[in-house]
């Protein structure tokens, strides 16, 4: 199963920049996520800006691997930030920093894991 990653905030091309990486640090992750571009403007060589990332999911935690990061990453946003996650199936989920910032240790739990819930 795939997930389709996009990003909502004033600089969404540094932010998903910014996921890409602390989601290709994860050992777990390494070589599972890849670069959405736009299509590029007719007539050019060179796509478009990256819209959106998308990760290869399988069997073994990747899903709970994904969830963590993701969570963990937004926490670390200062200004407003929000991902929207599609997978496979065409279920979704929204986290914004606001609502995930002060969240206590259970409540971080219990959101990974139902980000991770879906059947890897």
């Amino acid at each position: 199963m795939d997930l389709t990653i996009r990003i909502t905030a004033d600089d969404a091309v540094a932010e998903l920049g910014s996921l890409n990486d602390w989601l290709s640090a994860d050992e777990d992750l390494r070589g599972r996520v890849h670069v959405l571009a736009a299509a590029g403007e007719p007539g050019t060589l060179a796509g478009g800006l990256p819209e959106a990332l998308a990760v290869a999911l399988a069997p073994g935690g990747v899903a709970t691997a994904v969830a963590t990061v993701l969570v963990t990453w937004i926490r670390h946003r200062t200004g407003s930030v929000k991902i929207t996650g599609t997978r496979a199936d065409g279920s979704a989920f929204d986290l914004e920093a606001t609502h995930v910032r002060n969240l206590d240790a259970a409540a971080v739990r219990e959101l990974t894991a139902e980000i991770a819930g879906a059947p890897e």
